[in-house]
């Protein structure tokens, strides 16, 4: 299916260590990329002209009727599926069996929901999927720390929808090593910076992505981005289910 972001890998390119991940190149045809990029719906989530901000996100259920263009809505669809989700659970076979041994078969088994109605509790046995469109402002700072996700998480994508044009710097996504057994977490699940040392970076380029198995080694941040002059964009596709994965 060309507008499977994962049509390009194979469970060969995975990346074990310090985490399970795909750091996928030209993840899409490049004319349908194009067409994304042109019909990514910046301007409905700019309506109000600020440039300086952490996050913006449109969600799923926020979807405003002719907002998503018709592209856009079969991709929404396709990346939110049972297809697709158990696609990406095959990806990950070996990395679940490491962590998660004698999940792949019951996550796979699992339908699929909305994130928003709760997988696993207002609908048991399910398994949550959203597509969010992200925007990141201009100033110079990373827009997020060293960090783990939501335990509840079971794995998420990052699709960059660079703007033509962009001419900043940074903005990468980096992985981490733990350097200490314990690290020391605070706030929103972020790391103590000194407990990790950076082991690998996927650039924010054009039509790249990181598809990563959520486990608590999974720790991440973003580089600061230098001489931003437009928003930084991206896709962002996860899966959630009832229960914690980990504890920090």
């Amino acid at each position: 299916m060309t507008l499977d972001v994962t049509q390009n890998i194979t469970p060969d390119d995975l990346i074990l260590d310090p985490c399970p991940y795909f750091w996928i190149k030209d993840a899409l045809p490049w004319g349908v990329y194009e067409q994304l990029v042109a019909e990514y719906p910046e301007a409905h989530m700019m309506q109000d002209g600020k440039t300086h901000f952490q996050a913006r996100r449109y969600r799923q259920h926020e979807f405003e009727p002719g907002t998503i263009t018709p592209l856009w809505q079969d991709f929404v669809a396709y990346h939110t599926s049972r297809e697709f989700k158990d696609r990406v659970l095959d990806l990950f076979a070996p990395a679940i069996e490491r962590y998660y041994a004698g999940y792949h078969q019951s996550w796979r088994q699992a339908p699929v929901t909305a994130r928003q109605d709760r997988p696993g509790v207002k609908h048991a046995g399910t398994i949550g999927m959203e597509l969010q469109f992200v925007l990141n402002g201009q100033q110079e700072t990373t827009v997020r720390t060293i960090h783990l996700d939501n335990a509840r998480e079971l794995f998420a994508g990052l699709l960059y929808m660079r703007k033509p044009g962009d001419s900043s710097t940074g903005g990468d996504i980096q992985v981490f090593r733990k350097i200490v057994d314990r690290p020391e977490f605070s706030g929103i699940r972020e790391v103590c910076p000194d407990h990790v040392s950076a082991a690998g970076t996927v650039p924010y380029r054009a039509n790249h992505m990181i598809l990563f198995l959520n486990t608590q080694d999974t720790l991440h941040g973003v580089t600061p981005r230098i001489g931003a002059n437009c928003m930084r964009r991206y896709i962002n596709i996860d899966a959630h289910q009832s229960h914690k994965l980990f504890q920090l």
